[in-house]
């Protein structure tokens, strides 16, 4: 569960992944001393498609209580070098090791899921040969500036539903199951009446 309590803070299952071209293995991602201009791209195909990569890394209404400010958790739509608040980091940057970290996806993701969304995003951006959003000079999470993270399955949903390309990517018999089961999900919550619900209402009023 991706957050069993309201004082705690959420589990993450973090995306850690690299480039390498076919021939020479090389990593693509290594340039001296900054991002290459394919580890940028990758990212901002992340970044792009934001709302479809949440979907997946966070496939539960509770995960959804984790993308808060200062929980160890992204909480906008945000990149940066070794800044741990971001939605992307990059690790390594400028050596043999660089490699980016998704950290959104919750600890109740299906990771196999996350890595799919997670490489269909990044290849879209090196495709569209997207160029980076604006960095944050401090904390992403402090920067207003950035567009919030879905703050609920439904929206998630939503925008991975209204996300063509990444649909096509992940294939449309996928996408049709996992929003159903989704939706059916989101569904059977509404109609739970919660215990919360309960300590809060039923004497008071």
């Amino acid at each position: 569960m991706t957050k069993p309590a309201t004082d705690m803070a959420g589990c993450g299952c973090h995306v850690h992944m690299g480039l390498v071209n076919r021939r020479g293995k090389k990593n693509v991602f290594q340039s001296r001393g900054e991002p290459s201009k394919v580890m940028l791209q990758f990212t901002q195909g992340i970044l792009d498609h934001a709302m479809a990569v949440t979907a997946l890394g966070c496939p539960t209404i509770n995960c959804y209580h984790r993308l808060k400010p200062h929980t160890f958790a992204p909480s906008n739509v945000s990149w940066g070098e070794e800044d741990r608040t971001a939605m992307v980091r990059l690790i390594g940057v400028g050596t043999p090791q660089s490699h980016i970290e998704m950290r959104a996806a919750a600890g109740m993701s299906n990771p196999y899921l996350s890595a799919a969304v997670v490489l269909a995003a990044g290849l879209l951006g090196i495709k569209g040969r997207r160029r980076p959003q604006p960095v944050s000079d401090g904390p992403s999470e402090e920067d207003t500036g950035f567009d919030k993270l879905p703050q609920n399955l439904d929206d998630a949903i939503d925008g991975l539903q209204a996300d063509r390309a990444i649909c096509k990517m992940l294939g449309g018999d996928f996408v049709h199951v996992f929003t159903t089961v989704k939706r059916n999900e989101i569904a059977r919550f509404r109609d739970h009446v919660t215990d919360w619900e309960r300590n809060e209402y039923l004497e008071l009023y």
